[in-house]
């Protein structure tokens, strides 16, 4: 394991020894801003972002 930044708050992480960020381009070619498409988050961060994820794809007919 080696230390790495967690992309969304900084905090110190450890992620596997031969991870590297992978980008799909400058960030001048699509969306992406230049942002890794398999960026490392910290625990805490990984659960806010996937949690809101979820919520965003949580039918809005609850009642049915």
């Amino acid at each position: 394991m080696k230390s790495w930044n967690c992309i969304a708050c900084g905090k110190e992480i450890e992620v596997e020894d031969d991870y590297e960020p992978q980008y799909c381009c400058d960030g001048r070619d699509c969306t992406c801003m230049g942002q890794p498409v398999n960026p490392a988050f910290c625990d805490e961060c990984e659960t806010k972002i996937f949690r809101q994820q979820a919520l965003q794809q949580e039918p809005e007919e609850k009642g049915k």
